[in-house]
C-alpha cells in the first residue's frame, strides 16, 4: 500500500509515527552538528547503530502483541504460514486449500529456515521483532564493512554510506517475512568474498556468510546477489 500525505493524516498510528520519523531526524541532525561524523570511532557507531536500531524497531515492540506488521504480504501470507510450518514439519498441507504440496504453496521453502526455528519457541510479535533486528543489523554492518574498504579511516561516514541500505528496497521492510535475512546479508556476502584478504581466515569468513546465504529464498535473492558479486568483482 502506498502511503501519501492523506492516508497518513487520517490514521492516527501512521501520523504518530510520522512524526516520530521527523524528530528522530531533527535528533540526528542535532547528534551529528555537535560532533562530525568525520570524528566518529567504531565504538560510537556501534552505539548510534543501537540507538538507531531501537528506533526503527519500535513499531515492531512498542504495542506488544498489538505491533505492526504489514498487511499487504508479511500479515496475510508469510506470517501465517511460517506459523503453520512451525507446528506442521510435513511436506504436504492438509489444511490450506483443501490439501496441497507445501513446496507449491511456499516456492524457494528453506529446509531450515531461522523465522519457522523461532516460531517454535516464541509468540508471533517476538519472531517478528526478531526477524527485523536480524534484517536491519546485517544490512547496516554489512554495508558499514563493504564502505570501510573505501573509508578505512572514518567510521563514520561509512556508517552513514551504509545506514540507508537496511531500508532501502521493500523486500527489507514490509516485504521482508517471506525472504527472511536474505537480501540483508548480499553485502556481508559481498564483502565477505571480494573486499576482504586472501588469508587462513579467508575461507572461515566465506564459509560463515555462506551459510547466512543459504537460509535466503533462492528465487528471489540470488539473482541480485549474483548480479552483486560480478558488479562488486569488476568495481573492486
Amino acid at each position: 500500500m502506498a502511503y501519501d500525505l492523506s492516508v497518513i493524516g487520517a490514521n492516527p498510528a501512521l501520523l504518530a509515527l510520522a512524526i516520530l520519523c521527523a524528530l528522530s531526524s531533527v535528533g540526528f541532525f542535532v547528534l551529528t552538528r555537535r560532533a562530525s561524523l568525520a570524528d566518529w570511532s567504531a565504538r560510537r557507531v556501534g552505539v548510534g547503530f543501537a540507538s538507531w536500531l531501537a528506533v526503527f524497531l519500535l513499531p515492531f515492540w512498542v504495542l506488544g502483541p498489538y505491533s505492526f506488521i504489514s498487511w499487504d504480504f508479511d500479515g496475510f501470507f508469510a506470517v501465517p504460514a511460517f506459523q503453520w510450518f512451525s507446528t506442521h514439519p510435513g511436506v504436504f498441507a492438509h489444511a490450506i486449500s483443501g490439501g496441497i504440496d507445501a513446496d507449491l504453496f511456499a516456492p524457494g521453502r528453506q529446509h531450515v529456515q531461522p523465522e519457522v526455528l523461532l516460531a517454535k519457541v516464541l509468540p508471533t510479535w517476538i519472531w517478528i521483532l526478531a526477524h527485523k533486528a536480524m534484517v536491519a543489523s546485517l544490512g547496516f554492518w554489512g554495508a558499514f564493512l563493504l564502505a570501510r574498504r573505501f573509508l578505512p579511516d572514518h567510521p563514520g561516514m561509512a556508517a552513514a554510506a551504509a545506514l540507508p541500505f537496511p531500508v532501502a528496497q521493500t523486500y527489507l521492510l514490509n516485504y521482508s517475512v517471506e525472504f527472511g535475512t536474505g537480501f540483508s546479508v548480499i553485502p556481508l556476502a559481498v564483502w565477505a568474498a571480494l573486499a576482504t584478504e586472501a588469508g587462513r581466515r579467508y575461507w572461515l569468513r566465506v564459509a560463515a556468510v555462506g551459510v547466512l546465504v543459504a537460509f535466503a529464498q533462492p528465487m528471489k535473492v540470488f539473482p541480485p546477489l549474483a548480479v552483486a558479486m560480478v558488479g562488486a568483482a569488476i568495481l573492486l
